[in-house]
């Protein structure tokens, strides 16, 4: 299993809000694989790897199937994703809030880095993530 998918676990902890994290982090993916103008296929691996881990680890994601074909054609915000964020986090009891952030932090950590460079945009905008969420 790759080491940078802790995301999983939260699918397991959270099976009744399974999908609204999985479009979370599909949202979150594709706005920072995207926001250096530059996707290339390394990112483009790492979170078709993502989603193959998420289907090995036996959990169940063909209703999220469509719903996730759609976002990958959708143009989103920093800021649009941010509320986004935080009206699912919303939605969390005090004890999963924590979890969702640090997954996704390590999420995002992983793909701004798989490419091998970290580009100013993607810290920009990974800082103000992190200045609205952590």
């Amino acid at each position: 299993m790759l080491e940078s998918f802790h995301i999983i676990n939260m699918f397991i902890r959270m099976e009744n809000k399974k999908k609204e994290v999985l479009l979370l982090s599909a949202k979150t993916g594709l706005f920072f694989a995207n926001c250096d103008g530059e996707f290339d296929d390394t990112e483009s691996k790492f979170i078709s790897d993502y989603i193959l881990e998420i289907i090995h680890a036996g959990i169940d994601i063909e209703d999220t199937m469509e719903d996730l074909i759609k976002l990958k054609g959708e143009i989103t915000t920093i800021e649009e994703l941010i509320s986004y964020t935080k009206e699912f986090l919303y939605k969390l009891s005090d004890d999963e809030k924590p979890i969702i952030i640090s997954e996704l932090k390590t999420f995002i950590e992983g793909l701004i880095s798989i490419d091998g460079v970290v580009h100013p945009k993607e810290t920009e905008y990974f800082n103000k993530w992190k200045k609205e969420l952590c």
